[in-house]
């Protein structure tokens, strides 16, 4: 399969994952979909999920495909691979299951199962550990009578789409333990510091570069606002959004979201494909949501902007050498989810940065703040950031923004979101 086609597949198992997973209460009618999925996908011919017991400290398989029925087996959480892999929270490959001596042969002796080949991957989230996922066996796709050993080897690409499944499947579980809690009405009183850790592990994109700087506050227990930034020594791609709704759906979605645009921004794919690829996953959720959304490109050496926003008007370039100039940028096309498009409808504002410039995005919650019971608008908006046009620093920007509401002198019933690029100069 051609590397453009291969990555095509894994972004559609991915948005169908999420829309699984969003429509789900538990976790195991979902993966009755997923598991064959990814064993289509990887060419496997058998798979295995293990969730911790929380009682027993063991590991039990909840769902399996193969040709021998493993779903109900029961292991130690440090037992063969599987357990290596839950109590490391690392994945792994095996390309030789007979020469590991990790691997529980003893399970294959009283199954009558020969595993071969494996690549196990932590479900973990956020440090929380629940399990492990197993794919197991590759099925050649070598025509008869070729023996192309290399085909049956498993690659560290594959390695890592594995390693993304579990993640997702573990926020997956994050958000339904909240879900199940939300329900029997105790996280609203005891739970707050828990579900606002739950976001802020959902909107860590690692260390950033030193030209760019984001913060995002819910207003609630799980806010829909969010943002995520993928940066190597020459480029900048980030995005910054916000779910319509809050509570629990809506996170889901914006994990949903963050993690489609963080592998498709990591495999380099053009702006326009991350865009259409996101928006038709929101179009094929049953759930009627739409997303707020900003993709950005910027390149560090020329300082080339590429600016798509989709249904996100809150985006303005400072200019601290035009006596600080505010220019807002509005949006030019509908919110993603609300209407199919292809390639040729999406448009943006390609520019260039200066270091005297400023790129920053907001989000409503910022845009439609009051002060002293007063309504703020864009006048206002405008104002401010035009007297912090000297910033230093894009995360002084950031910082100052959010002291404002902190202190209270700005109140808002929403998500306050900011983030920062200043080029250096």
């Amino acid at each position: 399969m051609a590397a453009s086609q291969s990555l095509e597949a894994y972004m559609k198992l991915l948005s169908g994952m999420m829309a699984k997973y969003a429509e789900a209460r538990e976790v195991r009618t979902p993966l009755s979909w997923v598991l064959p999925e990814i064993l289509a996908l990887l060419r496997c011919g058998a798979g295995s999920v293990f969730l911790l017991n929380s009682q027993t400290g063991r590991l039990e398989c909840i769902h399996a495909v193969g040709p021998v029925e493993f779903t109900g087996m029961i292991i130690a959480s440090d037992t063969g691979i599987a357990g290596h892999c839950f109590t490391s929270d690392m994945a792994v490959i095996t390309q030789d299951a007979s020469a590991d001596s990790r691997h529980a042969r003893h399970f294959d002796q009283d199954s009558g199962f020969q595993t071969e080949a494996m690549m196990t991957a932590p479900l973990s989230s956020g440090g929380r550990r629940f399990g492990v996922l197993q794919v197991l066996n590759r099925i050649s796709s070598c025509p008869e009578g070729r023996d192309d050993a290399g085909s049956h080897r498993f690659t560290e690409a594959e390695l890592a789409l594995l390693s993304l499944a579990g993640q997702l499947t573990a926020q997956a579980l994050t958000m339904m333990e909240m879900n199940e809690k939300a329900l029997s009405d105790q996280i609203l009183q005891r739970d707050l510091a828990q579900a606002q850790e739950v976001q802020a592990l959902l909107l860590s994109p690692g260390r950033m570069p030193d030209i760019i700087s984001a913060r995002s506050q819910p207003a609630q227990l799980i806010g829909g606002d969010f943002f995520d930034i993928v940066a190597d020594a020459e480029h900048i791609c980030f995005c910054f959004g916000d779910v319509s709704g809050k509570g629990i759906s809506a996170g889901l979605i914006m994990a949903s979201a963050v993690s489609l645009f963080r592998v498709a921004a990591e495999a380099r794919m053009p702006a326009h494909r991350i865009i259409m690829q996101l928006n038709d996953y929101l179009m094929g959720l049953s759930a009627d949501r739409f997303v707020v959304f900003t993709l950005v490109e910027y390149h560090i050496l020329s300082g080339r902007c590429r600016i798509f926003p989709c249904g996100h008007s809150e985006i303005a370039i400072i200019s601290s050498a035009s006596e600080g100039d505010v220019a807002w940028y509005d949006a030019l096309m509908p919110p993603l989810g609300v209407l199919a498009f292809s390639a040729p409808d999406i448009s943006c504002y390609d520019l260039r940065l200066s270091p005297q410039q400023m790129l920053v995005c907001l989000s409503d919650g910022v845009t439609e703040a009051r002060a002293d019971q007063v309504n703020w608008g864009r006048a206002e908006l405008t104002e401010l950031l035009a007297a912090l046009s000297e910033a230093k620093s894009p995360e002084f920007l950031v910082e100052k923004l959010f002291s404002l509401f902190t202190s209270e002198r700005l109140s808002s019933h929403d998500d306050i979101t900011v983030l920062c690029l200043k080029p250096e100069g």
